[in-house]
């Protein structure tokens, strides 16, 4: 009899007459949780916000629609949107990795000082005229160089550094500011790193100078600088601390730079040196690579939805990316887009240390660019398939409904807590879908009688205003295994999600 109470104590404000009239009124109002969610391409989960006010309702759909992201795009194409529509951002994530052959030293050339070199800065120069040269295919950057700063400059000022710089020009130089002798004065390579000091190192070395200005030594993300002795280095202004004991495996010292987005940066503690006093030839420099398993962080390829529909502009915008990928960790990839067969195409460093090269896209942009979702593109698929990006309408329509009367039914569940008696696969059954003439799926009216399956949210102990209940898209294989549905295209759901009194 306790468990009849219960079943009938849940259910009591679907009690209604034979009029449909509702007998007895809950004790809280109903609350409507309208929603549209975007299931990208590859996805079968979208997620509805509730209020932490109403987790100990009881939810149901009263409506539910899967609408194919075609008519949304076609919409666009079509120049139906808002400003506000067209100018939304949309973004994926874009990273790569790659394996640098363990039995080679990808930087394998060493610096030695020239005979004769007697100015402390010009044995740097040359060091960095040296790896710019020596630079391995498929990087962007030299593995090491040295710049320097003035101390006199003050970063949290208002005076910018480029003002700042040209107007001490007299004091450096002897003369006015002149940017065809004064500036790029790094190798080229060097010169689009963030935050270096491109001006040429000062020809007036007077006492007042020498005390303010340090060299500061610049080392490539995943990689070290080994040095033969440590005596040059102290001639450049590095203390002891910083230069450390020499390595036991290869009696040199060695300066680290784990980060993998970006140039690590050690500015010396003391005035450098004006004159050597050891020989030059037996300064010796080489890099390694400290991980040879590299993954990068991943980066944003971003593009307004009013730039979506042109393939010229994806591939404007993933260039973007590799440009921004290449800046952080180092390395060279591009992408091309062939407009007489509308193909995209990935390209990698050819070198023969770099090894297992991929760059590995979400599931939607895979799709977007002709991968058809295949999310890791490699030397031997990195030619997609054709990728139209001309909307028809009535192309759209056909392929819209061909899409959703192939899928037949979807099953939304819930993977929430819930006490539902419903269980498919594991995951609370919540409604079905089916197609429609235009090409969405939709929850039939009434399907469920007066008691929809219904969920309530589990207790969470957060002071968040709103809790994210998650649900599943699911449908059936022909030999009828149900299985995640993934729709290449996209969709979007949309609905009202129904909360009950519990009680």
């Amino acid at each position: 009899m306790d468990n009849l109470n219960y079943r009938t104590k849940k259910i009591i404000y679907k009690e209604r007459d034979d009029q449909g009239n509702v007998l007895r009124q809950p004790v809280k109002k109903d609350i409507f949780i309208f929603f549209k969610q975007s299931v990208p391409a590859g996805h079968s989960t979208f997620e509805v916000p509730i209020s932490r006010n109403h987790l100990h309702r009881r939810f149901s759909f009263d409506e539910l629609y899967l609408v194919p992201v075609l008519y949304s795009d076609q919409a666009s194409a079509f120049d139906l949107d808002t400003d506000e529509q067209l100018d939304e951002i949309i973004t994926y994530d874009i990273y790569m990795k790659i394996n640098f052959d363990p039995r080679n030293r990808f930087y394998p050339d060493t610096y030695l000082g020239l005979p004769g070199t007697k100015a402390t800065w010009k044995l740097c120069n040359n060091m960095n005229l040296f790896f710019e040269y020596k630079k391995p295919y498929g990087i962007l950057h030299l593995a090491t160089f040295f710049d320097w700063i003035d101390l006199r400059y003050d970063p949290a000022g208002d005076e910018k550094f480029d003002e700042f710089m040209q107007k001490m020009a007299l004091v450096y130089y002897g003369e006015i500011y002149d940017p065809v002798k004064h500036y790029n004065a790094l190798p080229p390579s060097a010169r689009t790193i963030y935050g270096v000091n491109n001006y040429l190192f000062p020809t007036e070395l007077t006492e007042d100078n020498l005390k303010n200005i340090r060299l500061r030594l610049n080392i490539a993300p995943n990689t070290n600088v080994n040095v033969s002795t440590n005596g040059h280095l102290r001639e450049m202004g590095f203390s002891d601390d910083q230069i450390g004991d020499r390595n036991m495996t290869n009696r040199n010292f060695i300066f680290d730079n784990e980060e993998t987005t970006q140039f690590g940066h050690i500015t010396a503690d003391f005035p450098i040196k004006e004159t050597l006093t050891y020989k030059p030839v037996d300064f010796r420099v080489y890099c390694q690579i400290i991980r040879n398993h590299f993954f990068s962080e991943a980066v944003k390829v971003s593009i307004t939805r009013r730039n979506s529909f042109r393939n010229e502009n994806y591939e404007t915008a993933v260039k973007d990316a590799l440009d921004n990928l290449a800046q952080q960790c180092n390395i060279i990839f591009n992408v091309s887009y062939n407009p007489k067969v509308k193909k995209f195409t990935f390209t990698f460093p050819i070198n023969v240390n770099m090894r297992d090269q991929t760059i590995f896209l979400v599931p939607e942009l895979s799709e977007r660019l002709g991968f058809a979702q295949v999310t890791d593109v490699a030397e031997g698929n990195k030619t997609g398939e054709r990728v139209d990006d001309s909307p028809d309408p009535k192309e759209t329509q056909d392929k819209a409904r061909a899409l959703a009367y192939d899928t037949s039914v979807v099953i939304v569940s819930s993977l929430s807590q819930s006490d539902n008696n419903t269980i498919i696969s594991g995951a609370d059954y919540m409604a079905s879908l089916f197609p429609t003439e235009t090409g969405s799926m939709e929850m039939r009216f009434n399907q469920f009688g007066l008691e929809p399956p219904s969920m309530i949210m589990p207790t969470f102990a957060t002071s968040l205003p709103t809790i994210s209940t998650t649900f599943s898209l699911s449908t059936f294989l022909d030999n009828n295994t149900l299985t995640d549905l993934k729709w290449k295209d996209g969709a979007f759901i949309i609905g009202i999600l129904r909360g009950v009194d519990a009680v």
